[in-house]
């Protein structure tokens, strides 16, 4: 994760005749940050095609920062992208290791803390580059998830919602490149409000009743939770509230709720690496940055269930609400 030494030679002078005077273009230098190198090898070639006056860059941040000769901020992201890899800042590495250690909490059955994971690498990446770096950090968490809670998976839970969740993938798939990321954020956070709304509403209504609960196994009930959660999976990694809502409505103990949770999203996360693939969010040197990662998430499975066999039952099911709303309005609130 060290930056790499770059040598930039100097680049020979040229005459435009429509410009008129050569001007110096480069000199030789040792540039330490790979970023900062990339900025200034793109710059300089600008200067060159215009025989421009050569332009020192320094640290820069934002878009605003470019001279107006300069490259816009996605061009110089894209060529970046190893650079960028090589060079993270001390804040940026904390941020995506917490999250990754979140990632194996929520993975472990710890409730909700792994909905913080998705802030965290959208505030350290890039948003929708994020989606693709998680991904396979999630996956590693997956195993041991599965591994250890998979006596306690009720797979007619996961057969019923699967279907539904692949379409919303593929819905999910399609509309990525076409939606920004604050439009996605407040869609996925409205719907998951007003899901835990009405959950809430029928709860305090049926308050007094003895018969049992069939909102959650009624198939319109069960369309709408699959497509939604397989749409934010897929366009933001943010399936975690809207399953919780659906196997906590459907009155899963404890147990089965984090082994059957293990077993779905493992599969699901699993079913989403073609879909990433072919959009571009996972690549070779992606998935390096992600391995780089991965041990935080697997420190935190490895933690997390010693915690899980020391909580009361029902404060387990109230945190998981309280994350679901907290992961709803981070979602809406900018």
């Amino acid at each position: 994760m060290w930056p790499i030494a770059i040598e930039m030679e100097t680049l020979s002078p040229r005459m435009d005749p429509r410009v008129g005077a050569t001007a110096a273009v480069s000199q030789s230098r040792l540039v330490k940050n790979t970023a900062e190198c990339c900025l200034k090898m793109i710059l300089h070639s600008c200067a060159f095609a215009l025989a421009l006056p050569a332009v020192e860059v320094g640290p820069i941040i934002g878009a605003d920062a470019f001279p107006s000769h300069g490259m816009d901020s996605c061009q110089c992201v894209a060529e970046c992208k190893a650079g960028e890899m090589e060079s993270l800042e001390l804040w940026q590495y904390v941020l995506i290791a917490t999250g990754a250690l979140f990632v194996g909490f929520g993975k472990g059955g710890l409730p909700g803390v792994g909905n913080l994971t998705v802030v965290l690498f959208a505030l350290a990446l890039p948003p929708k580059a994020s989606v693709g770096i998680l991904l396979p950090i999630l996956i590693s968490a997956d195993i041991f998830a599965v591994a250890v809670y998979k006596k306690h998976t009720l797979w007619p839970y996961i057969v019923r919602l699967a279907p539904w969740t692949i379409v919303g993938i593929i819905v999910g798939y399609f509309v990525f490149s076409r939606v920004d990321d604050g439009q996605v954020r407040i869609i996925i956070g409205a719907i998951l409000l007003t899901m835990t709304a009405v959950h809430f509403f029928r709860r305090w209504q049926s308050r007094k009743k003895d018969e049992a609960d069939a909102l959650p196994h009624h198939p319109l009930f069960v369309a709408s939770t699959g497509v939604i959660g397989g749409f934010a999976t897929m366009v933001a990694n943010a399936a975690g509230p809207v399953a919780a809502l659906y196997f906590i409505a459907s009155g899963l103990p404890k147990y089965a709720f984090i082994g059957t949770a293990a077993w779905f999203f493992f599969l699901v996360n699993v079913f989403k690496i073609p879909f990433m693939m072919d959009l571009g969010i996972i690549d070779p040197v992606s998935l390096k940055f992600s391995i780089g990662f991965m041990v935080y998430s697997v420190i935190g499975a490895v933690v997390a269930p010693f915690i899980v066999k020391h909580i009361n039952p029902k404060l387990f099911e109230i945190l998981i609400w309280v994350f679901v709303v907290i992961g709803g309005l981070k979602l809406i609130l900018p």
